[in-house]
């Protein structure tokens, strides 16, 4: 019996972060370079922080795969910079991966990627610390625990929620917490879902 063909990978920004936004986001929550390039490090070489990369030939063939923890044993992150308008050297917001085979980057460019449910949920910042929040104060029985459940939505509210997800990630910014997007679906349509029922979406969705 002949096996199925592999299913082949398909890139989504909707799930995967480029590493630059990674860096960003660690940069945020940590607030110390040093600490982010570490921690990242660690999270992709122990596959807390899953990983992907495009791979683009010379001639435009492209290859999408997921990148597996061992990959980044022996390889170092390093944010690089850049020159400010006063001709000083700054931090850019980009990393750099170190380490690399030569024979594996020549003739081919690399970008590399990681999950953004990991990422979220490994640095909470934004959007993902207000749930973080909300859900301390729903365990020691704080306002969010006395929250009146929103009515049921007869329309399709996930779809249009989920635009506004995908659109806060086409622009690069954190994402809205839970809370937010109730009140979201409150100014649209004056009422609101469960915010149990928009956590189970972002969960869906990333």
């Amino acid at each position: 019996m002949e096996k199925a063909p592999r299913k082949k990978a398909f890139f989504s920004v909707a799930r995967w972060a480029p590493l630059n936004e990674a860096l960003v986001r660690a940069k945020e929550a940590l607030s110390s370079s040093d600490l982010a390039e570490r921690d990242l490090h660690e999270h992709l070489r122990s596959g807390r922080l899953l990983s992907s990369m495009r791979r683009i030939e010379r001639d435009g063939s492209e290859i999408f795969a997921r990148v597996k923890p061992p990959f980044w044993n022996g390889l170092t992150l390093m944010e690089t910079h850049e020159l400010g308008s006063d001709g000083l050297a700054k931090r850019s917001g980009k990393v750099q991966v170190r380490g690399l085979d030569v024979k594996f980057v020549a003739n081919a460019k690399l970008w590399f990627f990681v999950a953004r449910s990991d990422l979220y949920r490994l640095y909470p910042v934004g959007g993902a610390r207000a749930d973080a929040e909300d859900s301390e104060h729903a365990e020691d029985g704080g306002p969010s625990a006395r929250r009146k459940p929103g009515k049921k939505l007869t329309n399709n509210w996930r779809v249009y929620v989920a635009a506004e997800l995908a659109r806060y990630v086409e622009a690069g910014k954190p994402l809205p917490s839970a809370k937010d997007l109730a009140e979201y679906c409150q100014e649209k349509w004056g009422n609101e879902p469960d915010i149990s029922d928009i956590h189970k979406l972002i969960r869906f969705l990333f």
